[in-house]
C-alpha cells in the first residue's frame, strides 16, 4: 500500500516513496514487479498535463538519455504514459548527488575531485559522440553511488541532434546561472565545449566549496549578476583561492573555464590529465557510506529527506552518564568473576594474526575476477580472469572501425595506453594492477598471454618507472602511447 500523498502506482510500477521533485515531474522510487527490482520513476507533473511544449520537453529527457548506454550516465530502463502523463523509468541510484556531500561535509580533495572530474568527462564525452550537449552540468546532477561511480543525471535541458529540434526558441537561455558558459548565457548555438566549461565551474565548486562567480559576503545574488560575471570577469584561479593546489589540476580547471570555447580541452585531453593528476594525488571517487558498524553520521548522507547533524555539543546529558556507570560496574563484576569464582580455562589458540583476513572460501569475488588473499607483498585484493577484451573496451569508448577485426572483438585490448587504462578501471569503478600483486597471476593459474605485456601501478597507486610487466619480467614503455603488445586488467581491493 503507498504511503498518503503518493501514487499507488505508475503503469506497471509499484510506487514506494518520493525521492524528490522540481519543476518538470516527481521523482519517486519504485519497484518493477515483473523483474523484481528496484527503479526511479520520473512522471511529469500534474499541472503540466496540457503544456504541449513541457510534454515534449519531458520526454526528449527520457530520449536523450536512453540514447547512450554509458556507465557514468544513470542508465533509462522504459518510456511510457499514465492517466494522461507521460513518465520513464531510470536505474535506481543509491548513494548521493556531489551538490548536497559539498553542502553536508565540505570540499574535496583535490584528487578526489579529479577522481570525480574523470568519471564525469567519460560519461560526458559519451553523449557529446552521439551529439549530445548536457545544458545544465552542475554538482548537482554529478551522483556518487554507493559502489563508488560518478552517474551524470538530470538531461531535462539537453540538446540532441538525433532525436529532433530543440523545444526552445533560438535565443532562449536555458542553464543555471552559476555554471553556465558565455555563449550559452548569449543565447548562441553551443555544443559540447558549453558542457566542458560548466564541468570546470563544478571542479572549481567541488574544491572550493561555492560556485566560481558566487563571492563570500555578497549580496548581489541576482540571476543576471552572476550571468554577467560569467561573461565579462575572468574565472578566479583555484591557485588564487586554495593555496598549495596542485598547479597542474588549477591550471586544467583555468582552461575548462576559458571564455573562448575553443581554448576549452577536448574531451580525450581532459579524460587523460584527470587521470593523471588523480593517480599522482592519489585520489578516489569519495565514499558515500560508512562501514559496517559506521557511524549514522555518513549513513545519512543517502537520506534525502534527513539533515547531516554532528555530534551534539555542550553537557553530555544525565542519562548517558547513568548508562555509562552501569556499564562500567557491570564489566567490573564480570572481571571480579573472572579472576575469582569461575574455573580457569585452558590456554587460548595463538591469535590470528591482523593481516591473515578471510579464509579464500570464505570470499565470493565479483563476476569474472579470483580473489587473492594478503600475503607479505600485498594486501587482499580482487583481480579479473582476463584482460579487458576489445569489445568491452568499444562499448565503452567507440574508435575507428580499423581499430581491430572483428575476429578479434573477444581479445585483449591493445594500443591502450597506461593513462586510458587508468581511465577505464576508474570508471568501472576498478584500478589496474600493481606491480607488487602480479606474482599472484602465477599463483593462482589466471591467463596470460606469453606475447602480451600488462600495464600496471606502482605499490601505491602512481606510475611507475617500468610500468609493463610479462610473467616475472618487466619493461619500461611510454605511459602516454599505445603498443600492440601491452594489454591491462581490472583489479579492486578486497574488503
Amino acid at each position: 500500500m503507498a504511503a498518503p500523498g503518493l501514487p499507488p502506482r505508475i503503469g506497471r510500477y509499484r510506487v514506494e516513496g518520493r525521492l524528490g521533485g522540481g519543476a518538470m515531474g516527481e521523482l519517486y522510487r519504485a519497484v518493477d514487479e515483473g523483474l523484481g527490482r528496484q527503479v526511479a520513476v520520473k512522471v511529469l507533473a500534474e499541472e503540466h498535463r496540457d503544456a504541449e511544449d513541457l510534454r515534449l520537453r519531458f520526454v526528449r529527457e527520457a530520449k536523450a538519455i536512453a540514447a547512450l548506454s554509458h556507465p557514468n550516465v544513470v542508465l533509462i530502463h522504459d518510456i511510457d504514459e499514465h492517466e494522461g502523463r507521460p513518465y520513464f523509468v531510470m536505474e535506481y541510484l543509491a548513494g548521493v548527488d556531489l551538490g548536497r556531500f559539498v553542502r553536508q561535509r565540505g570540499p574535496l580533495a583535490p584528487g578526489d575531485a579529479a577522481a570525480v572530474c574523470l568519471q564525469a568527462a567519460l560519461g560526458l564525452g559519451e553523449a557529446a559522440r552521439k551529439g549530445l550537449v548536457h545544458r545544465d552540468v552542475k554538482p548537482s546532477n554529478l551522483f556518487v553511488t554507493e559502489g563508488g561511480q560518478v552517474k551524470v543525471t538530470d538531461f531535462g535541458l539537453a540538446k540532441a541532434e538525433v532525436i529532433g529540434p530543440t523545444v526552445t526558441a533560438a535565443g532562449m537561455v536555458v542553464g543555471t546561472p552559476d555554471y553556465i558558459a558565455p555563449e550559452q548565457a548569449r543565447g548562441e548555438p553551443i555544443d559540447w565545449r558549453a558542457d566542458v566549461y560548466a564541468l570546470g565551474c563544478s571542479l572549481y565548486h567541488l574544491v572550493t566549496g561555492r560556485p566560481p562567480f558566487r563571492r563570500e559576503g555578497d549580496s548581489r545574488q541576482h540571476y543576471m549578476v552572476v550571468v554577467e560575471r560569467h561573461l565579462n570577469e575572468p574565472a578566479p584561479h583555484l591557485a588564487q583561492v586554495v593555496p598549495g593546489i596542485d598547479p597542474d589540476l588549477a591550471s586544467l580547471c583555468a582552461r575548462m573555464m576559458a571564455k573562448r570555447p575553443e581554448e576549452r580541452p577536448s574531451y580525450d585531453e581532459l579524460t587523460a590529465r584527470c587521470g593523471e593528476i588523480m593517480l599522482r594525488l592519489r585520489g578516489r571517487v569519495p565514499a558515500v557510506t560508512a562501514p559496517t558498524g559506521g557511524s549514522a553520521f555518513v549513513r545519512r548522507l543517502t537520506r534525502r529527506s534527513h539533515r547531516v547533524v554532528g555530534p551534539p555539543r555542550g553537557l553530555v546529558p544525565r542519562w548517558v552518564l547513568a548508562l555509562t556507570a552501569v556499564a562500567v560496574a557491570v564489566f567490573l563484576a564480570g572481571v571480579g568473576l573472572r579472576l575469582f569464582a569461575w574455573p580457569q580455562a585452558a590456554p587460548a589458540a595463538p591469535p590470528v594474526p591482523r593481516d591473515a583476513g578471510p579464509s579464500v572460501a570464505s570470499v565470493v569475488p565479483p563476476a569474472g575476477m579470483a580473489y587473492v588473499p594478503a600475503d607479505a607483498a600485498h594486501a587482499a585484493f580482487f583481480v579479473a580472469r582476463e584482460p579487458v577484451t576489445n569489445r568491452r573496451l568499444a562499448d565503452w569508448e567507440p574508435g575507428p572501425a580499423t581499430r581491430f577485426k572483428a575476429d578479434r572483438v573477444d581479445a585483449p585490448a591493445t594500443m591502450v595506453s597506461f593513462a586510458q587504462a587508468r581511465a577505464f578501471a576508474a570508471s568501472a569503478a576498478a584500478r589496474l594492477m600493481r606491480e607488487n600483486e602480479w606474482h599472484a597471476l602465477a599463483d593462482l593459474g589466471l591467463a596470460t598471454d606469453p606475447t602480451l605485456w600488462e600495464w600496471v601501478e606502482g605499490p601505491d597507486g602512481s606510475a611507475p618507472k617500468q610500468p609493463a610487466r610479462q610473467r616475472d619480467r618487466r619493461m619500461t614503455r611510454a605511459a602516454d602511447k599505445g603498443y600492440p603488445n601491452v594489454t591491462f586488467r581490472l583489479a579492486k581491493d578486497a574488503p
